[in-house]
This record gives C-alpha cells, sequence and structure tokens, in this order.
C-alpha cells in the first residue's frame, strides 16, 4: 500500500516489532500492516546489522506483545477505523456543500486538513508511538479500501506538507487558516481564513475526543 506517515509525529514509523523470542533464534522485522497477528510482515534477517539491531528489534517486539496483551494494539487498530469512518462522514457532508455551490478546490483542501488533524490528534494523543503508528496504517488502509477517491483527496503530500511545516513554527505566511486559504487560492480572503482556523480547531477537538473515548490501558 501506498501510504505516508506524519513525519514529525513518529520515530518507529512502519515498525511494530521484532525477533520473537524463542522463535528459533531469528532475527525477524515485523511491521504492523494488517489484522491482529498477521500484522506482521516478516523481513530478511539480512535487513539487521550486527552491531546490536538485532538486540533493539527484540526489544520492539517485547514491546509490541506487551502492548498487545493490555489490548492496546487492538484499541488503535479500532481507533484508525473510527477516524476512517469520520472522515468518511466528513466527505458526505462536504459533496453535498460543493452540489450547493462549495468550490470543488475547497472541498479537496477542506479533506486534506482533515486528514493533517487525524495525523496530528494521533501523533499529539497516542499514549506510545507504535499505537500511533498502528492507528494510521489503518486509517489509510481503511480509506485506500472503502473509498479510493477520498484516499487520493488526502494523499496529497505537496498541501499536507505545508501544514507540518507551519505548525514546526514557519508562520511567516500565516497560521493554519492562511495555509488553508492560500491552497483555496483565497489567500486575500480573511473569511476563508477564519474558516481553516475554525474547520481545524473544530476537528481536533472532536478527534481529541475519540482518542479519549477509546480508553487505553495504561502503560
Amino acid at each position: 500500500m501506498e501510504g505516508f506517515v506524519f513525519a514529525a509525529a513518529l520515530c518507529l514509523a512502519g515498525m511494530a516489532a521484532a525477533a520473537l523470542a524463542g522463535e528459533k533464534g531469528r532475527g525477524l522485522l515485523l511491521a504492523v500492516t494488517g489484522d491482529g497477528d498477521e500484522d506482521m510482515k516478516i523481513a530478511s534477517p539480512g535487513s539487521f546489522s550486527r552491531n546490536g539491531a538485532s538486540e533493539e528489534a527484540e526489544l520492539a517486539a517485547q514491546k509490541y506483545l506487551k502492548l498487545k496483551s493490555t489490548g492496546n494494539i487492538d484499541k488503535a487498530r479500532s481507533l484508525g477505523e473510527r477516524f476512517a469512518a469520520v472522515l468518511l462522514q466528513k466527505e458526505a457532508a462536504i459533496r453535498a456543500g460543493v452540489a450547493g455551490g462549495l468550490d470543488p478546490l475547497c472541498m479537496h483542501h477542506q479533506l486534506v486538513l482533515y486528514s493533517y488533524v487525524v495525523n496530528r490528534v494521533i501523533s499529539d494523543l497516542s499514549p506510545d508511538p507504535l499505537l500511533a503508528q498502528t492507528s494510521l496504517n489503518v486509517f489509510y488502509e481503511q480509506m485506500e479500501e472503502i473509498s479510493p477517491d477520498l484516499y487520493r483527496h488526502i494523499s496529497d503530500m505537496a498541501a499536507f506538507s505545508l501544514y507540518i511545516l507551519c505548525e514546526r513554527g514557519n508562520r511567516s505566511q500565516g497560521g493554519i487558516g492562511s495555509v488553508y486559504a492560500r491552497l483555496c487560492e483565497r489567500e486575500g480572503d480573511a473569511a476563508v481564513r477564519e474558516e481553516g482556523d475554525s474547520l481545524y480547531e473544530k476537528f481536533y477537538a472532536l478527534c481529541a475526543g475519540e482518542v479519549q473515548g477509546i480508553g487505553y490501558s495504561a502503560i
């Protein structure tokens, strides 16, 4: 799957665990990609150097198994599914707005902004980077499977990167609302800038409630 990861957020991007103890002494890289225990994609042992990477991989495997035993991996997967459902609902409402006269370009960038918020909230509020990555993997898998068209919209990396740069401190061009207005080609329109800020703040609050409601067990 062509996925992408919120660059500033996840130090374990793509990597769930490795080297399960007792597995015939083999060092295996296991990446979270699918359902349940089938989340684990096995890579060649040659992908590890001999300078201790296999030890790090075993620690990662232990972390994965601990998170799974507490139910947190399953909760992270459920969260990714929930965010996908929420964005699909938003898409339906936005498309209704297009039918009522909303600029299709603004529709596109509302969807990109909402996707950015999903990434931001998962990054900010997940109690462990591995849980965050699991949620993101499931979110994008669901989008690609259920609505390829929506997946295409939220995969606009050029627009997505502008929000990342904005929140990393490059605010010479203004805040989130200003980025949104510029992408909508309405940079001089104060109402569109305010709309962008409002969309961000309200959707962030909604998504934060989803994370709180998932009820992660203490780590």
